[in-house]
């Protein structure tokens, strides 16, 4: 975890694998994966803020350095989804299952 998040209290309002007030960090990650523009978006939502659907907003961070930025947001895309747990999950590569 980037020390960034704490220092910009990002971990207040987000955790990286559940939600809190604001998306869990891989939900985030999922939702921008596979978009050329996505640090970039990411970033201007650091700068400027955003709604999202609940009643909370989170709130515009335009003091915040470009590197801590740019580090934050690499950091998040770079996330992956937890493995599922249960059955699902003890598939093997060639789709048998472990018993």
């Amino acid at each position: 975890v980037p020390p960034a998040l704490a220092k910009h209290d990002c971990l207040i309002c987000h955790a990286v694998d559940e939600p809190k007030t604001g998306p869990a960090f891989v939900e985030i990650a999922d939702q921008y994966r596979g978009d050329a523009h996505a640090a970039e978006k990411l970033r201007a939502i650091l700068r400027k803020g955003t709604h999202g659907g609940g009643p909370w907003h989170m709130p515009p961070a335009p003091q915040m350095p470009a590197a801590d930025a740019r580090s934050i947001v690499a950091w998040i895309l770079a996330l992956k989804a937890p493995a599922p747990a249960g059955p699902a999950a003890r598939a093997r590569a060639d789709g048998s299952r472990v018993r």
